[in-house]
């Protein structure tokens, strides 16, 4: 038995305050067509997995690398049959909910709350939600 290939990819939630935008795969995708999701993307060499969500961040929704501020969260490891998934997850910062220019691979966008998680999803979405979920205010009991 030879061992599982191993992949790594990009996950990058676009967010605004205490929402999140997620876009809708489109019917020329080849997997989870028309199931919500961030955007995402393979890390191809010579790119990083940075230079990698810049790129997928421009192609999916238009947005400039000055449009937001990335902050890089964990490395999540997921397995499929055969093949290891090595997903490098980012969280792009924006304000005032700015224009998103959908190309091919998407057909819709929607922001909604960081808790509300759409039932047509694909599945490993709540993993990325979960990995960069906002870290509540810390309440101190100094006096």
């Amino acid at each position: 038995m030879s061992p599982p290939r191993e992949q790594h990819i990009v996950a990058c939630l676009i967010t605004d305050g205490d929402e999140v935008c997620l876009v809708r795969r489109s019917g020329w995708v080849t997997g989870d067509r028309h199931l919500w999701h961030c955007v995402t993307g393979f890390v191809s060499a010579p790119h990083s997995p940075r230079a990698a969500v810049l790129i997928e961040l421009a192609e999916e929704t238009g947005l400039a690398h000055h449009e937001f501020a990335l902050l890089q969260g964990p490395v999540l490891r997921m397995e499929s049959p055969g093949m290891v998934w090595w997903v490098h997850t980012f969280r792009a910062g924006v304000t005032d909910h700015p224009p998103i220019r959908l190309n091919w691979e998407n057909d819709a966008y929607r922001w909604l709350k960081f808790a509300d998680r759409p039932a047509d999803r694909v599945a490993w979405l709540d993993q990325v939600l979960d990995a960069l979920r906002p870290n509540p205010a810390v309440v101190s009991n100094h006096r």
